[in-house]
């Protein structure tokens, strides 16, 4: 990506942040459309959820909410992880998705959940060479 000369430095590395394809976008973008799903069933779980927007509820208190109002319990510490990784992304430029993150957010699924990992691996791992002869979603290196 080219820059005229009077475009400040730090505007370009913005822009080229904001244009690149990496583990931040990638985990944020994914946090996102996480979010987003938790508000929905925020919205449907809740009787009245026109009065929602008065209340200015960051993440973590949006999946205390849920959990509160029946979202299954099982869901609320892969939730956490997962904020906790766009945390990390949101608030530390040169963070990386590492291996203990990764497995961090793997070990909190539940049983059901991680069959589910492992099947969606199956599905996908055989298309591409550098994955075929992984046997397992947790042998992945980052």
């Amino acid at each position: 990506m080219e820059f005229s000369d009077d475009i400040p430095a730090d505007v370009q590395e913005l822009t080229r942040d904001l244009f690149r394809e990496d583990e931040m976008g990638a985990v944020v973008r994914a946090h996102i459309r996480i979010e987003n799903l938790l508000i929905n069933t925020i919205e449907r779980l809740t009787p009245k959820p026109k009065h929602l927007g008065r209340l200015n509820f960051d993440y973590d208190s949006r999946v205390t909410l849920a959990l509160a109002l029946g979202l299954k319990d099982q869901f609320g510490p892969p939730l956490r992880a997962l904020g906790k990784i766009r945390n990390d992304f949101a608030h530390k430029v040169d963070t990386a998705l590492s291996t203990e993150m990764v497995n961090n957010l793997y070990a909190c699924l539940g049983a059901e959940d991680k069959d589910r990992v492992q099947g969606c691996f199956r599905n996908i791992k055989g298309e591409n060479p550098e994955t075929k002869d992984i046997k397992r979603f947790a042998d992945l290196e980052c």
